[in-house]
């Protein structure tokens, strides 16, 4: 499913516009014309979220008090987002069955970029929020083994030995369900992200990329909690489990961070995106939407254009912004233009 149209009303700097989109579309402007605000508008329609806060009081121009945003998609759903100040988001799509919630955006930004370099937790989220989005259950059941490891945390807190059993046998079931769903997809997922590593990453460096802490037999979850009991009691909280889970890349048995070079890890972060892209559309009846900010940053120009046709060529719609369309002569490659 594509996004077909949108108009923006006191969007930030976006006031009453008007685009309609076609499967790539190269957004350009200045610094400061809204390029990342339209990408930011496009993801709000769809994650009810922005990527950049959680204040939603931001996107008012000055002195307004309102924004809204209306979408059309190309199998006629219709949607539409508004709020006024203090008040809450109404959100409303028509008709009610619509399949947005199969809609997976892949934000491609300097943030994102910074996978490899950033904390478990970052690498983790990244997982999550995909299977949010491909695994009907997964979100009930994250929720579940949160709720577990809160109530285990407690029990640790309070060292009461009969509570911390109940709560311990709890998140050992939460625990082995989760790790099960994470499990069932990346077991797709990994020889997808070996087939694009071996295919387009320089062949001098061989990627080898590993999932931590990812327990499918309870037992064998059982034995490690055992063995950490005396260091979760000491520090009060559950050192070991499914939120200390961790992607990490090993490049010819090296981190990848100790070998890679910049532009190095932002193909290896792409590669990875593309790999869970791919896993998406072969589920079927799944549709995912790129938006790239600023892909040129710290790539030459022959890595900047492979990422950009290895985008291009990816199953599902994209949204690039340029300062530049004429760099590289990349305004050529899509279908549509967008002028701010």
């Amino acid at each position: 499913m594509a996004l077909k149209k949108l108009e923006l009303s006191s969007f930030r700097a976006l006031s009453q516009k008007f685009f309609s989109f076609t499967d790539s579309n190269l957004i350009s402007g200045k610094n400061g014309s809204g390029k990342t605000t339209l990408l930011e508008s496009i993801y709000f329609s769809i994650e009810n979220k922005s990527f950049k806060t959680n204040n939603m009081n931001s996107f008012y121009p000055f002195e307004e008090d309102f924004f809204a945003l209306k979408a059309l998609f190309d199998d006629n759903s219709k949607l539409e987002l508004s709020r006024k100040k203090t008040k809450a988001l109404v959100r409303q799509i028509t008709p009610k069955e619509s399949i947005l919630n199969d809609v997976c955006p892949f934000l491609i930004n300097n943030f994102a970029l910074n996978y490899l370099e950033s904390s478990s937790e970052t690498r983790r989220n990244f997982l999550d929020f995909y299977l949010f989005h491909v695994e009907q259950n997964y979100k009930k059941k994250y929720i579940e083994f949160q709720k577990s490891l809160r109530l285990r945390n407690n029990a640790l807190k309070e060292a009461n030995k009969k509570t911390f059993k109940i709560w311990n046998d709890l998140f050992v079931e939460k625990s082995i369900e989760i790790s099960c769903l994470r499990n069932k997809h990346l077991d797709k997922i990994i020889p997808l992200l070996k087939v694009n590593f071996d295919k387009d990453f320089p062949a001098e460096k061989k990627v080898n990329f590993r999932v931590e802490n990812l327990w499918l037999e309870e037992e064998d979850f059982k034995n490690e909690l055992r063995e950490a009991y005396q260091k979760d009691s000491e520090v009060k909280f559950s050192t070991v489990g499914p939120h200390r889970l961790d992607l990490l890349y090993d490049v010819n048995a090296v981190k990848s961070g100790d070998i890679l070079s910049r532009g190095e890890q932002k193909l290896l972060i792409l590669l990875t995106i593309l790999g869970f892209n791919q896993h998406m559309h072969n589920l079927g009846n799944k549709h995912s939407i790129f938006l790239v900010d600023d892909l040129p940053s710290e790539l030459d120009e022959e890595n900047f254009l492979k990422c950009l046709e290895l985008i291009l060529d990816a199953p599902g719609q994209k949204f690039v912004s340029s300062i530049d369309p004429d760099f590289l002569d990349i305004k050529g490659r899509f279908n549509t233009l967008i002028a701010l």
